[in-house]
């Protein structure tokens, strides 16, 4: 019998007593079909929430010799959270390791922009270009997530002798 003959049924036999009859009956299967829906079966687990991929990010910074003679760097950022974009971490303190570099951006978000790096900045047609994990995006800063353990190198020089993806 459906729940509308049911209803139909019981309203009649009932007389004044309609309205009280459907909500109760309402609640009843509003409540069955509220407690199937949380019920995980016997031989299922409930799905649990994958963690984010831990792990370090290793950043070397270099200048080319061809435009100045400046220091080899790198700084290794421990324990950082797979997704974060390469901006995040660069501005991050949080579990750096090695020396501190002045870096200086512009924007922010998907617009993030390198101005300088110790003291290199961008000027003339140089700047600072990456590659991460050997490959060079072609994507700035705040649009290039890492997926640690992870390296990047940056290098200072010109833009037209941007390095070849390995």
């Amino acid at each position: 019998m459906s729940l509308k003959h049911l209803v139909v049924r019981n309203s009649v036999e009932l007389g004044g007593h309609k309205l009280v009859c459907i909500i109760g009956l309402l609640c009843l299967v509003g409540c069955e079909s509220q407690t199937a829906a949380n019920k995980t079966p016997a031989n299922k687990t409930p799905a649990t929430e994958t963690p984010a991929t831990i792990g370090d990010v290793t950043m070397t910074f270099d200048v080319d010799p061809a435009v100045d003679n400046g220091p080899e760097y790198t700084v290794r950022w421990v324990d950082q959270t797979a997704g974060r974009t390469l901006a995040e971490i660069l501005q991050s303190p949080g579990g750096r390791t090695g020396p501190s570099l002045d870096v200086v951006m512009s924007g922010s978000g998907r617009l993030a922009f390198v101005e300088s790096i110790a003291g290199y900045g961008t000027t003339g047609g140089k700047g600072w270009m990456y590659q991460v994990d050997g490959r060079t995006p072609m994507a700035g800063v705040g649009s290039v997530q890492l997926q640690p353990p992870t390296t990047v190198h940056w290098r200072y020089g010109r833009f037209a002798e941007m390095p070849k993806n390995e």
